[in-house]
């Protein structure tokens, strides 16, 4: 019997999904970000812990356009992260069964997007 193997060389690095999420983020439209932003700024202002899976929920039940592809949003989380407006706090299990960060506003930040 053949043991497997795996490569975990290949793994893209940051800068090449950071490129990814760009181009993701650059090609959905402008008013679904404009309005998923200021969604997930109240779940920011709230001041309790979500995920993205809370606020994509939350954004389908306004009945806004559903955007073509979800991806565009992980730039807009990446760019929360770095700027200090949000931190990761966890992880759990989404409905599909894959997990995902819970997010929360970082104390003392200023969370203006």
């Amino acid at each position: 019997m053949q043991q497997t193997s795996f490569n975990f060389t290949d793994t893209p690095t940051m800068a090449v999904r950071r490129k990814a999420m760009q181009r993701a983020y650059d090609a959905a439209d402008e008013k679904f970000k404009e309005q998923y932003r200021a969604l997930l700024m109240e779940f920011v202002e709230s001041g309790k812990n979500f995920t993205g899976e809370d606020v994509q929920m939350a954004y389908k039940a306004q009945e806004y356009e559903l955007p073509r592809e979800w991806r565009a949003v992980g730039s807009i989380y990446s760019s929360l992260r770095r700027r200090g407006v949000i931190e990761i706090v966890g992880y759990e299990t989404r409905c599909q069964g894959s997990p995902t960060a819970v997010y929360r506003k970082k104390r003392g930040k200023d969370s203006r997007p």
